[in-house]
């Protein structure tokens, strides 16, 4: 009998079931037309059910898109897809690249639209065997800088050939390998711009996730652009590794940020998940090789930078730049702006929960991962909704999970925000565990909880830690979702005030909101052909 049972479900399939076309699912989209209308996407079709939105799904990470759909009739519709300016916190981006599954969509068309390149992407829609629609978004490289064997041939001829060339007077700017608009690099260029108003500014973006700022352009990493902007820049600033194939050249000075004082173990002190990690470790002796400057935010902090990554060079130990924002005259008029920006009541009270990436969750998941919130948010809305709005700020290196959004107005993800410091403003509380933001949010003296659930693994097994969090954090170190939400609803921590004396004396000594003047003033000494005595 189990042998039957098994003959039956493993029968052949008759080609005529193979070519039977899949009954439409409630509320499926039959697409049958798509058509480019400039830069945007319009699809329509039959409607079969009761639908009014298309969503587009990341197949890697999960994020998501929400389309109107226009219905006549009751049966068909009309969307449109700006792929390529999406509203995000003010600005408007494309989407990221990857694959977008268009969710219940079957295609029963003719010919799908050619590909469509726009801004740094390609844009262009697929189907699978079964008419499934998925719109395919990739850097918009040329064939000779497309793959592996293109970027060998550009390293060895196009890039060779640029360094040949003299350097100019051009500033290359790179934050969290091209990622993002922010940090350290982030505050010198606007000072260097208000300072040197004609001097040629560069910043390099992974996938259009920023606007170009005023004043600047973008090259598209990895592009032949990328490549003589590298070559040809007198100043390349970035507060993470550069490229691999970067080689700093004569004439030319490379000033590392960095981008955090460390409470984790960095570097070549990293003694956990060594075989995972050992992979990096050439590339970080090669950039670290390279570094002219390295700028630190304390005493502590360049010690650490030293050892860990065997570095001997110029220091400049003189506060972080991107912290000069949280001292500005303007701090609170900046928050307001803000807090108004993302939609928030003057009369709410702001929690900001950061925290960091698990590196053994990386591991073998590919280069993001879905990060499950160990914060009960379900708790946290009953408990403190009404008079807290609660925002989520995941770290650039994970995934965001769906499970985040709220659509109520009490809790908000905003791991996409352009630049951390504003939300430092604009909280009121931060809820953190092992991330550096705790050194940059002490700036400001306001309430800090760390809800440290997992503190033995993640100091024994996953990083290490350089100071006993325990003893010298500025706050409670909790366990359980429950004690931060009463930790939350007890108001501030007037008990950790010696602590939180001692921690600002400790990590913070140089914010002041002067970091950046500094900063700028020693860049001019040591490349003073970027100063063309134009102040704007």
């Amino acid at each position: 009998m189990a042998v039957s049972l098994l003959r039956r479900l493993l029968r052949p399939v008759a080609l005529a079931d193979m070519r039977r076309a899949p009954r439409p699912a409630a509320g499926q989209l039959q697409v049958a037309r798509a058509v480019w209308r400039d830069d945007e996407l319009m699809l329509s079709g039959k409607l079969t059910g009761p639908r009014r939105r298309l969503i587009l799904r990341h197949r890697a990470n999960g994020r998501e898109q929400v389309f109107p759909l226009d219905v006549s009739g009751g049966s068909t519709f009309t969307v449109l897809l700006p792929v390529t300016a999406l509203p995000s916190f003010g600005a408007t981006l494309p989407l990221i690249s990857g694959d977008w599954s268009l969710r219940g969509c079957r295609w029963t068309g003719q010919d799908l639209p050619e590909a469509r390149s726009a801004g740094l992407h390609e844009f262009m829609l697929r189907k699978d065997g079964e008419n499934r629609l998925t719109l395919r978004v990739r850097k918009d490289f040329s064939s000779d800088e497309r793959g592996p064997d293109a970027q060998a041939a550009l390293q060895r001829g196009f890039y060779k050939q640029q360094r040949a060339q003299a350097v100019r007077d051009m500033i290359v700017f790179d934050s969290m390998f091209g990622k993002q608009y922010s940090c350290n690099p982030r505050a010198i260029f606007e000072g260097l711009q208000h300072r040197e108003p004609n001097l040629e500014f560069v910043w390099t973006s992974a996938d259009g996730q920023f606007p170009p700022p005023d004043g600047a352009r973008t090259v598209l990493r990895n592009s032949r652009e990328h490549y003589a902007a590298l070559a040809g820049a007198r100043l390349v600033v970035a507060n993470s590794r550069m490229v691999p194939w970067y080689r700093k050249r004569n004439g030319q000075t490379y000033l590392q940020t960095w981008h955090g004082t460390p409470l984790k173990t960095l570097g070549f002190d990293l003694t956990t998940l060594t075989e995972y990690r050992g992979r990096g470790w050439e590339e970080i002796t090669v950039d670290v090789g390279q570094w002219d400057i390295l700028i630190s935010p304390n005493p502590y902090t360049t010690q650490i930078m030293r050892a860990a990554y065997r570095y001997d060079g110029e220091i400049w130990e003189i506060g972080y730049p991107r912290n000069d924002l949280l001292k500005a005259p303007e701090a609170e008029k900046r928050a307001a702006a803000v807090r108004a920006h993302l939609g928030i009541p003057p009369d709410k009270r702001v929690v900001l929960y950061a925290p960091t990436w698990r590196d053994d969750l990386i591991i073998g998941g590919g280069p993001r991962r879905i990060y499950e919130l160990a914060l009960d948010v379900k708790r946290a809305r009953a408990a403190l909704g009404r008079d807290h709005v609660l925002l989520l700020r995941a770290h650039h290196f994970m995934a965001t999970n769906r499970a985040w959004r709220g659509g109520d107005g009490f809790v908000m993800d905003v791991s996409a925000y352009p630049d951390i410091a504003e939300l430092y403003l604009a909280a009121d509380v931060l809820v953190t565990d092992y991330s550096s933001a705790m050194f940059d949010f002490a700036v400001t003296g306001r309430q800090m909880l760390f809800f440290a659930y997992d503190l033995e693994r993640y100091r024994d097994d996953v990083h290490g830690f350089y100071l006993d969090l325990e003893v010298e954090a500025p706050g409670p170190v909790l366990r359980t979702s429950d004690e931060v939400l009463d930790a939350l609803r007890a108001g501030a921590h007037h008990a950790y005030s010696d602590a939180y004396a001692a921690f600002v004396k400790t990590y913070c000594p140089y914010d002041d909101g002067f970091a950046s003047a500094r900063a700028i003033e020693r860049i001019l000494k040591i490349a003073p052909e970027l100063s063309t005595g134009t102040l704007r």
